[in-house]
């Protein structure tokens, strides 16, 4: 299935950001890579099933999310997960889990602000929509 293109748009867009994402969660550039092109191609063969609960842009962070927690996942089954010091390897995927969370609902909305944002900027002063 194709997505619409504004959403190959959007895809492309955010990009960027996707990448930012998961380096920053798995510290390593190969593995970020390929985690945000496995979230942008299931973005694009699930297209059908966005129901627009939330923001595009956020669905599909929630979808690397999960990308990211399968490579530490399989890091860990290969013995190459670095969890911090002072915890086990389950809780530093529990840890990542948690901060992940965290991140996809601080995200969610900031794009929703970002939007209401842009609405009221096209908008203009004394202008309304």
């Amino acid at each position: 299935m194709t997505s619409p293109p504004h959403r190959m748009e959007r895809l492309t867009a955010v990009r960027p950001r996707l990448l930012s994402f998961a380096r920053l969660h798995l510290r390593d550039n190969a593995l970020a890579e390929d985690a945000v092109q496995e979230a942008i191609m299931a973005a694009i063969e699930k297209d059908a099933s966005f129901a627009g609960r939330s923001g595009y842009e956020t669905w599909v962070f929630g979808i690397l999310k999960y990308k990211i927690l399968d490579t530490m996942r399989h890091q860990k089954r290969q013995g190459r997960l670095q969890p911090l010091d002072d915890e086990s390897d389950d809780d530093a995927i529990d840890r990542q889990f948690a901060l992940l969370h965290r991140v996809g609902a601080g995200l969610e909305s900031r794009l929703a602000n970002a939007s209401g944002d842009d609405a009221s900027r096209q908008a203009g002063p004394g202008r309304s929509e």
